[in-house]
């Protein structure tokens, strides 16, 4: 099959993207129940970070091989226009790049466009309260206490949420939904839907996504506490009252909710009531990290110094063929 210089060059990167994406994806995937287990002995800011730094790992690095040695590589060591063959190992990796990145825009661009109609039903059915940081109150018997929108985020109160909690346990529930605003968790909500699947119709990443969600909202409840028994027992008291409400409204994919989930409520009362969230080996931890960085940086190095364009054109004409 023959292909002008600009189609080659695309498929390339594609291919390339996929196969690097799909090795460190499926490495990452592995090594997630190890991982999760030592990051739940950390403090949940911290493991928060860690699981959505890892999430992100595959679709960086796969854009920074692409960007950095591939296309240049392929510009430098072959930049005229004649037409060459592309073999069909090539073409199903570089058609498999495109479908796990468009499905992830298509998820993206969804969850957006959801959580855009959600702010303006808000603001439609609702009113804000005055003050430093204003609050929707809509008029639904649901359990609502979410934070919504992406740019400005609101915290977004339900009239049947109000009418069940105490003044303590709502400031605590608000407080929750701040430090979740504070994080801009809904941001990284969106980062995560783009970042792509391992293939079409299978994540890889569920196991670290969920844990995300759960280091993310003991990380919200850690800080709405700040270390206050009296806090922590108003949250735990407003979890468990919200979550006797029979009638619930499932918040948007990009929006944080005070019962996101609710196989978690035993575990975080259970840290509510500690309220001693675990002790973190942060020397340790913070020494791994740095030593990766630095490794995954030197090896880069050595690689460009030892001719690494070179050897990476090799394998793309490899790849190619």
């Amino acid at each position: 099959m023959n292909a002008d210089y600009t189609l080659r060059i695309a498929c390339l990167g594609l291919a390339v993207f996929f196969l690097a994406h799909l090795g460190c994806g499926l490495a990452i995937s592995l090594a997630a129940g190890p991982i999760v287990r030592l990051l739940a002995r950390q403090r949940a800011r911290f493991a928060a970070r860690v699981t959505f730094a890892l999430r992100m790992l595959p679709a960086t690095g796969a854009l920074f091989l692409v960007a950095v040695f591939c296309v240049p590589s392929y510009l430098r060591f072959e930049p005229d226009a004649n037409q060459e063959s592309i073999g069909l190992f090539c073409i199903a990796a570089a058609l498999a790049g495109l479908s796990i990145l468009s499905l992830a825009w298509i998820r993206a661009v969804r969850a957006t466009l959801q959580s855009a109609r959600l702010v303006r039903d808000c603001r439609m059915n609702g009113h804000e309260t005055r003050g430093a940081s204003p609050i929707l109150v809509v008029k639904d018997s649901s359990r609502l206490v979410a934070l919504i929108g992406l740019t400005n985020p609101r915290i977004v109160v339900s009239a049947g949420a109000i009418g069940k909690l105490s003044i303590s346990q709502l400031s605590a529930a608000i407080r929750h939904e701040r430090a979740h605003h504070e994080s801009r968790d809904n941001l990284k909500r969106l980062m995560l839907l783009l970042a792509p699947d391992l293939i079409p119709g299978w994540s890889g990443f569920d196991r670290l996504n969920a844990s995300w969600r759960r280091f993310t909202e003991w990380a919200a409840d850690d800080r709405a506490c700040g270390g206050r028994a009296s806090r922590s027992l108003a949250l735990a008291d407003a979890l468990v009252r919200m979550a006797r409400l029979s009638a619930s409204t499932r918040a948007a994919s990009l929006a944080t909710s005070l019962l996101a989930e609710d196989q978690e409520l035993p575990t975080r009362v259970e840290r509510l009531l500690r309220n001693a969230p675990p002790a973190a080996p942060w020397n340790l931890s913070v020494r791994l990290c740095s030593a990766a960085v630095i490794l995954f940086a030197l090896c880069a190095v050595i690689t460009i110094g030892l001719g690494g364009h070179e050897t990476i054109y090799g394998l793309l004409e490899t790849l190619i063929d």
